[in-house]
């Protein structure tokens, strides 16, 4: 473990991390040195995860837990599978440690792995970061000088404008054959049409205007591109077909929702026709023609009650109004002589607009009862037409019938020779139509069975088509990734120092790989001791029993006769069992013994989790929490 922990602290020293020279082994690392170093981990392998954690841990306990918590969130979504909390990092074991730290490590960027050269600390950091400073600027397209006001004008954010589109007229492509353009179009677009750019009113919309329309096509084309796969391929249907027959359609239901609007439309003018046109036109012409003016009879009856209501109004007022020659009037007695006729007239006015809506109102109840019986007697007529319809069919069949009965004999004769004759037609017909049946049916088999053959070739070859397809797919984005992968590649191997030397790591690689093949014969010659002594085993517990069975037999047979025997046989059996119970002993010994061992080693591991300490930390970290809530208490009770 030392040359683990020796590689893992190297390697966070070169991420930045201010470990001690006298620090050489994980067990003797802080919470707070834990912290750092898995946060510059973070912020090497993904900075935009690592940034947002700070690598020093806040001086409250239940900050701390928080920031704890959100570390262990962070490596969780970087891929760690163990156990990881945020007792992992105040309380966590040198195993715990050792692991997480290994994970961050094996993912560490390349650059910062083969920094081997690089002296560690502060200066790393600095040159690391001015490194990256330099390949940013180098990786950024060059702007004209004249250009770069304008361009941090927009990458301001206080001049962040929305994102407003204008609809883009643009030409279609001429050089396509299978787009039809009219001449009328083609002028239109040569002589009429503006420039994108003269038809937005700024350079921001232009640019998203151009987006917007970009992303349409785009989504348009993935549109087609999913119906014709899954609608137009399984119709057997050319594309300009499946297009045609998708615009009937659409056609169709366009008419089918006009027609419905227009029938509903029809409706509502036909009730207002019979309960407003008819009647109100009544009202209105009684009306123009009690006050005498032709201008009632058009508008609507607001219009006209409203004219009759401030018509007057005006004309009073003209002749109240004085005139230069005469002397202006300004008696109470005579304003109030005005109002009181004004008064009268609005009130005799109002009566007579009371009275023509009560007519009006009438007239509409009597207009309902008469469309009501209309109805009615348009039922009545249709159904008077159907009883005369069916009347006069039975009336010319008895005509036909009556004019049979004077010559009834030989109107019988000539019904049967016309059935016998229309017998005699239906056979021959019958014969005929098997004769031409029997071909045709025959033939329309053929046709199936082509048809059917067809169609499972038909399906076969698109079920092939789609597989195709997706390979395709799946093709087009491996050799895109892979190709990506090769760019990276590449440019971390042209940014890689050729003469950075990694013999450390590999003598270090070495040494452990001597290591492991030592502790593997070591492994290697235990299992073949146990081996050996396992067979030992079993050969003497074979031949054991087998001397005993020899031994039961020859006893046995002279323990019949012999009285000595048959103690010698018992004292053998009794030895044997013995003997038995002795190697059971043994054995469970020995299983008492693994199990010491390994109680051993778990007392071990938990020395090495240093439990004690840790309970220790936690009563104190609960305590200064207790503290912190008491005083967050007291303050609100002040406040």
């Amino acid at each position: 473990m030392e040359e683990l922990d020796g590689i893992i602290i190297h390697s966070l020293r070169q991420c930045g991390v201010d470990i001690a020279d006298e620090v050489n082994s994980l067990r003797e690392f802080t919470a707070e040195l834990t912290v750092e170093g898995v946060v510059r981990c973070l912020r090497s392998i993904d900075p935009a995860l690592g940034n947002a954690i700070a690598t020093t841990l806040p001086p409250g306990m239940s900050a701390r837990f928080r920031a704890g918590t959100r570390l262990a969130q962070a490596c969780q979504d970087l891929g760690y599978t163990r156990e990881v909390g945020y007792h992992t990092f105040l309380y966590g074991s040198e195993v715990e440690t050792r692991n997480l730290l290994m994970f961050l490590v094996e993912r560490l960027p390349r650059e910062t792995m083969d920094s081997g050269s690089r002296p560690a600390g502060k200066l790393a950091v600095l040159q690391a970061s001015i490194a990256a400073r330099i390949r940013e600027e180098l990786s950024a397209p060059w702007v004209p000088p004249f250009c770069r006001p304008l361009l941090n004008s927009w990458q301001r954010p206080g001049l962040a404008c929305p994102f407003r589109t204008v609809p883009l007229s643009v030409p279609g492509d001429i050089t396509d054959p299978m787009v039809h353009i009219t001449p009328e179009e083609r002028r239109y677009w040569e002589g009429h049409l503006k420039l994108a750019a003269f038809q937005v009113t700024g350079v921001g919309s232009l640019i998203m205007s151009i987006l917007q329309r970009n992303a349409n096509e785009v989504a348009t084309a993935a549109a087609w591109e999913t119906e014709w796969s899954t609608q137009g391929l399984p119709s057997h249907l050319s594309a300009d077909e499946f297009r045609e027959r998708k615009k009937e359609g659409l056609q169709k239901r366009v008419f089918e929702q006009m027609r419905l609007a227009v029938s509903k439309a029809n409706q509502m003018t036909a009730q207002q026709q019979t309960l407003v046109n008819e009647d109100l036109q009544q009202i209105l012409q009684s009306f123009g023609t009690e006050s005498g003016s032709e201008e009632l009879l058009k508008g609507s009856r607001f219009t006209h009650t409203e004219k009759l209501v401030f018509q007057k109004e005006p004309d009073k007022q003209e002749r109240q109004l004085p005139r230069p020659s005469e002397p202006v009037i300004t008696s109470k007695e005579e304003q109030q002589a005005a109002e009181k006729l004004r008064e009268e007239e609005v009130a005799e006015l109002r009566q007579k607009l009371d009275e023509l809506t009560m007519k009006a109102e009438s007239l509409k109840e009597d207009s309902k009862c008469l469309q009501a019986g209309i109805a009615q007697v348009s039922q009545e007529f249709g159904e008077s037409e159907e009883q005369l319809t069916e009347q006069r069919e039975v009336a010319r069949v008895r005509q036909r019938t009556l004019s049979l009965l004077p010559d009834a004999g030989n109107s019988i004769a000539k019904l049967h020779a016309m059935v016998e004759g229309s017998v005699q037609r239906i056979a021959n017909l019958s014969g005929q139509w098997e004769g031409h049946r029997a071909p045709l049916l025959q033939k329309i088999r053929e046709l199936r069975q082509l048809q059917l053959n067809q169609e499972e070739k038909l399906a076969w070859k698109m079920t092939h088509l789609r597989e195709v397809r997706d390979k395709r797919r799946r093709i087009a984005v491996e050799v895109q990734a892979k190709e990506e992968l090769q760019r990276q590649l590449i440019s971390e191997y042209d940014e890689t120092a050729q003469d950075v030397s990694r013999s450390a790591y590999t003598q270090r690689i070495l040494e452990i790989v001597g290591n492991i093949k030592k502790q593997k014969e070591e492994i290697g010659k235990i299992l073949s001791d146990t081996r050996d002594v396992q067979k030992e085993i079993n050969g003497l517990s074979g031949k054991l029993e087998r001397t005993f069975a020899v031994a039961e037999d020859l006893i046995f047979k002279d323990a019949k006769t012999d009285e000595t025997a048959r103690k010698v046989y018992k004292h053998l059996a009794a030895l044997h069992e013995n003997c038995g119970q002795l190697i059971d002993t043994i054995e469970d010994t020995g299983a008492v013994m693994r199990e010491i061992r390994d109680l051993e080693e778990q007392m071990e591991a938990e020395r090495g989790r240093e439990a004690v300490t840790n309970l220790e930390k936690i009563a104190g970290d609960f305590r200064a929490i207790r503290q912190e809530n008491s005083l967050l208490t007291s303050q609100l009770k002040d406040s």
